[in-house]
């Protein structure tokens, strides 16, 4: 006797399951995706729009939300530009833009095409090898750096949110025919922005300031402090009312004049890569978000305190002088040659929760003052549940690293030492600020026992 199939469920499948389901899952892959290839340029195309129709229209936002133009030839984007653009257009947020090879001919023609096009684009990276202006102010067209004919477009995209000027401008230095990096002027940078006031997340690098003034003001009870012209890129920064991130890497223009200014944007994020500073104007620019910080990345900055590198614990008068009160501080990365000193500065942040000193050498930081960090006796920071500690094999013993990881255990804290994989992104900006991390393969006391945090070592202890 046959059964009647409408007394049995329908078999399930994925078409039949709630968009919202389907969109979880879309994200859970693209997720797993870029962990497996993290550093993989090319565009991710995620397999479920070939599913259905539905799912294909779900996918288009995540398909199409990132452009990676890197390099493109003008064939490639001719494709690019007839047969999937038209329709996918308006999912476009993210677009990177920049050359490598010279072999062929520049596609300006189809690249302006494309931002044309793409009327929702929100967040931009581009790569500039060139930071020349001529008489007028004008961009300088330089046919041997292609990617100047594309400034001037650019400058127009007024609607960004988030832009990465990368600087890979290199000319050669006299005969010897070494090529050296080179730094953009204020004014070039100005250029590319002045018209994007809608701006929430800066990163930029290599930029000098030539023309700064430095004048001492009498009025100050220490005497000495430098009063500086501000820095006309720092005016701009301060006029965007958006501005929560920014991020800034060799930038010969950061000094004391930067927390002079008011600025309207709320700063969320700082990070301050390879630069020349003074404590005193780190501090100050703090410190004018000190209700808003939530995390604050140092890397390989060269910190002076009167006159000379900041490498010992200051003196308890200037301690308090210069100590960081920032109640929403999260996250703090450092990763400076004495970071112990710095360390100690935000104590009164009570609220950090995770903690990452990168690239520390053992004589730079030792266990005493690692472990004065976790242990919960003596920790100054109540609510901490991770500490990243990247070292180098020699960085620590064995001994010292299991030591590290009871401590850990004990606290209830996170620990993850040891040095990172090459696949693992240089620093915690780029971690999605997640507090357990899941993606970094390291010697770790939390939730897995020492030992067996150890078996699972990729490099050896």
């Amino acid at each position: 006797m046959l059964l009647n199939p409408s007394l049995h469920p329908e078999r399930a499948s994925l078409s039949r399951l709630p968009n919202e389901i389907k969109t979880r899952i879309i994200v859970h892959v693209l997720n797993r995706m870029k962990k497996f290839a993290p550093y993989s340029h090319e565009h991710w195309h995620i397999l479920l729009s070939s599913v259905n129709r539905n799912f294909y229209e779900l996918c288009c936002p995540f398909n199409w939300g990132e452009l990676n133009l890197f390099d493109r030839q003008a064939p490639q984007l001719e494709r690019l530009i007839q047969d999937a653009l038209p329709r996918q257009a308006n999912h476009v947020r993210s677009i990177r833009l920049g050359r490598r090879f010279l072999g062929e001919e520049f596609p300006e023609k189809q690249l302006r095409r494309v931002l044309k096009m793409c009327t929702n684009l929100s967040q931009l990276v581009v790569d500039i090898d060139t930071a020349d202006l001529d008489h007028d102010g004008n961009f300088l067209i330089d046919p041997s750096n292609p990617v100047s004919t594309m400034l001037e477009p650019i400058s127009q995209l007024s609607n960004l949110t988030h832009l990465f000027l990368r600087n890979c401008v290199m000319k050669k230095q006299g005969n010897n025919g070494f090529e050296t990096c080179c730094w953009f002027d204020e004014e070039f940078v100005l250029k590319i922005i002045k018209n994007m006031t809608h701006l929430v997340s800066v990163r930029l690098d290599r930029i000098g300031s030539p023309h700064r003034i430095w004048a001492y003001d009498d009025s100050k009870s220490e005497g000495s402090i430098p009063r500086l012209n501000v820095s006309p890129l720092a005016v701009h920064l301060a006029s965007l009312p958006s501005l929560k991130f920014l991020n800034l890497t060799s930038m010969h223009c950061f000094d004391s004049g930067w927390s002079q200014i008011k600025w309207r944007g709320v700063l969320e994020g700082f990070t301050l890569r390879e630069t020349n500073t003074t404590l005193r104007a780190f501090h100050d620019f703090c410190r004018m978000f000190s209700d808003s910080l939530v995390f604050i990345s140092l890397h390989r900055n060269d910190v002076h305190m009167d006159n000379s590198l900041l490498r010992c614990t200051l003196p308890s008068d200037l301690q308090d002088r210069f100590l960081f009160r920032l109640p929403n501080l999260k996250r703090l990365s450092i990763c400076n040659d004495h970071v112990f000193p710095l360390l100690q500065l935000f104590r009164e942040s009570r609220n950090i929760f995770r903690v990452s000193l990168m690239n520390m050498c053992y004589s730079h930081i030792s266990f005493e003052e690692i472990e004065s960090l976790i242990n919960w006796q003596t920790s100054p920071w109540p609510h901490l549940e991770s500490v990243l500690i990247h070292v180098d094999k020699k960085g620590f013993s064995r001994e010292e690293k299991l030591g590290l990881l009871e401590v850990g255990k004990d606290a209830g804290v996170k620990v993850e030492i040891g040095a990172l994989k090459a696949v693992r992104k240089p620093f915690f900006e780029d971690d999605a600020f997640s507090s357990h991390s899941e993606e970094i393969e390291t010697v770790s006391s939390y939730p897995a026992s020492p030992a067996a945090s150890l078996d699972n070592w990729p490099s050896g202890l």
